[in-house]
């Protein structure tokens, strides 16, 4: 399967700002093109390969980023994809790149396990605040508003004593719901959001991949 090794550009298929669904509080969005491990039953399939005409400077997706957090206010920042740790360099520079700019606040989804992330990524892992790791399994629904299967796990990184507070406060809440946000940008509708196994498997029956 392809890998993005480049160290110049990633491959981007969504930046956005509001999402209200993917982690704690308001956020900005960032969804990486491309993904080697293509789970079935996957909601994201247009995200699967690396297609040319989502190729863009990391300067100008950090840039992108950093402008939505000026205008908004927002330094929290989750990525998802795709999958992220198909593109390392690139999402190594670009965390770093933001980091630098003041977004002070990362979460991040993929499909990987903690132990091989951390194996061969640590670098990387030092950058991000909340890890969901390990690939989406169809058939294993999960009792977890922030996961889409039963197998994946949260880990806190952060080393900062407010964030882990937030994030663990996050993980506990058993009354909190999935949220699903329906947006409409370049004349796309995207639903953002984690939702559960049976909903999301309707919606991909009657849309297509969401």
């Amino acid at each position: 399967m392809k890998i993005n090794k480049s160290r110049s550009h990633i491959f981007v298929n969504l930046i956005y700002h509001p999402v209200l669904a993917l982690g704690p509080d308001e956020r900005i969005g960032l969804w990486t093109q491309g993904c080697s491990i293509r789970c079935p039953g996957c909601t994201a399939q247009y995200a699967w390969e690396f297609s040319d005409e989502f190729k863009m400077k990391i300067k100008d997706a950090a840039a992108i980023i950093l402008k939505r957090a000026e205008n908004s206010g927002c330094a929290a920042l989750t990525v998802s994809g795709g999958e992220p740790f198909d593109q390392p360099y690139a999402l190594d520079k670009l965390l770093f790149e933001v980091r630098r700019g003041g977004i002070n606040d990362i979460m991040l989804y993929s499909g990987y396990p903690y132990d091989k992330l951390k194996k061969e990524f640590n670098g990387i892992l030092d950058k991000i605040d909340a890890l969901v790791d390990s690939p989406f399994i169809e058939g294993m629904p999960s009792p977890s508003h922030w996961s889409g299967s039963a197998n994946q796990n949260m880990i806190i990184l952060t080393k900062d004593n407010i964030l882990k507070d937030k994030y663990a406060s996050f993980i506990a809440d058993k009354a909190a719901k999935r949220k699903l946000q329906v947006v409409s940008h370049n004349d796309k509708i995207y639903i953002i959001g984690i939702g559960d196994q049976a909903d999301t498997a309707f919606i991909k029956s009657e849309f297509g991949s969401i």
